[in-house]
């Protein structure tokens, strides 16, 4: 099964990308993120309430495993690497691992932002009354209206 999960960062405060949804399915992708984002409204992470008008940057990572465990594998590929250069003598490196913040997943996973995201937020935002004017029905009802008229019009009847 795979695995999305949804990094952000917002126009007020352009720091480094937030892990904000983990662990979703495809469907579940598309519930609370997608829809909202296309729309332009307000969605629900965990407890706090985003705009999704002030996203500055969205990246989608697509993985096979859940956040948590593609990130021990990256802490433990981390520390293997930081031995490694320690081993080999001169200096030491005390840097930090990678893979104890949930936005390591970028490091794990595939980006398929582009797949699911092409437009910006609130794009897919239509209005009522254009959502009635361009309703099947009532295209179909104003087109006969319209002939109607214009055979009355031409003295076609």
């Amino acid at each position: 099964m795979a695995f999305f999960h949804v990094l952000l960062t917002f126009l007020d405060a352009r720091q480094e990308a937030r892990c904000v949804l983990m662990d979703l399915s495809e469907r579940d992708l598309k519930k609370q993120f997608l829809q909202s984002y296309s729309r332009g409204t307000t969605m629900l992470a965990g407890s706090e309430v985003i705009d999704t008008m002030n996203i500055h940057s969205t990246t989608i990572i697509k993985t096979e495993r859940t956040n948590e465990e593609e990130r021990e594998d990256i802490q433990e590929s981390s520390r293997k690497h930081l031995d490694e250069m320690n081993r080999q003598g001169g200096l030491v490196f005390l840097g930090p691992p990678h893979g104890y913040d949930p936005k390591d997943i970028v490091e794990a996973g595939v980006d398929v932002t582009q797949t699911y995201i092409n437009t910006p937020p609130g794009h897919g935002r239509t209005s009522v009354l254009l959502a009635i004017l361009t309703h099947p029905w009532i295209s179909a009802i104003a087109t006969g209206l319209v002939v109607a008229g214009l055979v009355k019009a031409l003295g076609w009847v």
